[in-house]
């Protein structure tokens, strides 16, 4: 089930039984150049002063609005999905601004961003499994931030990508609700009363925002941007872009096992050097091959480190075709993919 925090959409006006767009009270109105063909357009804005409901803008085409799954309320927790949306729309329809057909409305929204959510609830608090996260800093395809302090607590993997950023943020949510500055009373005031507050304590966030249509298309692999598409989509896009991040990369603290072990540093640092050299040339034997020959003078030494490159991969191989996870995985990481595969 895909569920959603932040997200920006837009609908039709043929969904709107009722609007206030034209008392002052409400929108402010603004006159819009169109750029390229000098026409003009209006645009009547509001910011609603409702928990979640961030803004609406009423055009001559359609009805844009930007929220987040704090509008449920009592519900934040599921966050926004197939069976939460029309709840979303009968508290926007509260509002008294705008009225919608509700069925009409989300047949008919299209997605210009969103951010994908999840929930994970933990036996503990999910400090160590941040930790954890924080080791794939290794992974030289993003940049990553780690933050830890008593108001904060998380990890964001920010991609190198030119035309778009990957973003992959895994927080403590609790230490989020809880802080004064930043966070929201209303919500932890809900939250306390109907007794669901307590559950965030154990609750580690993950979360990416996808701002591209086309990025949101092919990461819940969609023909469109129809928000029941995305609600529809059984792709796991946290799960997938998590192993995106961690495949082939040995963390940072995983060299503690070395500690102990009696193998001298020159040794260590070969077979950490061979691993990542073999992931580096996409575990294919040809290439390997290749950038030994190429790497060092061909003659018989060659065939005996090509043999140790065969055997190392080898062994990487058979632990994957046993494990289905990537090299590497610790018990904290296999049981974040094992929640985030849950509903």
């Amino acid at each position: 089930m895909q569920r959603l925090d932040s997200i920006k959409f837009k609908t039709s006006l043929e969904s709107v039984i009722l609007s206030k767009k034209f008392n002052n009270q409400f929108f402010s109105k603004k006159e819009i150049t169109l750029i390229g063909n000098g026409l003009k357009t209006i645009s009547y804005k509001a910011k609603p002063e409702k928990l979640g409901f961030k803004q609406i803008s009423i055009n001559d085409n359609n009805v844009q609005i930007q929220l987040s799954a704090k509008i449920l309320r009592e519900q934040y927790p599921d966050l926004i999905n197939s069976s939460t949306i029309e709840r979303v729309f009968h508290e926007i329809n509260k509002t008294g601004l705008i009225t919608f057909d509700i069925p009409s409305a989300i047949d008919a929204s299209e997605v210009l961003h969103c951010d994908v959510t999840k929930n994970l609830q933990l036996n503990e608090e999910p400090h160590s499994y941040i930790h954890i996260l924080n080791c794939y800093n290794t992974n030289p395809r993003y940049n990553v931030k780690y933050f830890d302090s008593k108001k904060n607590n998380g990890v964001l993997f920010e991609g190198n990508q030119t035309s778009f950023t990957e973003r992959f943020y895994a927080y403590d949510k609790y230490k989020e609700i809880q802080r004064k500055q930043g966070g929201n009373p209303e919500l932890k005031e809900i939250l306390a009363k109907n007794g669901s507050l307590d559950q965030f304590k154990t609750t580690l966030r993950m979360e990416t925002n996808i701002l591209e249509l086309r990025n949101i298309r092919k990461k819940f692999n969609i023909p469109d941007n129809k928000l029941t598409s995305i609600l529809d989509s059984n792709v796991n896009v946290l799960s997938k872009l998590l192993q995106k991040i961690t495949a082939n990369v040995t963390p940072a603290e995983s060299l503690d096992n070395y500690i102990g072990s009696g193998k001298p540093l020159a040794d260590l640092e070969k077979i950490e050097g061979r691993i990542n050299i073999i992931n580096k040339l996409g575990r294919d034997i040809k290439r390997i091959i290749e950038f030994i020959n190429v790497t060092r003078k061909q003659g018989t030494n060659n065939y005996r480190i090509i043999q140790i490159y065969k055997e190392i991969l080898l062994a990487l191989n058979q632990y994957d075709n046993n494990n289905p996870l990537p090299t590497g995985y610790n018990d904290n990481i296999k049981q974040i993919f094992e929640l985030l595969k849950a509903e």
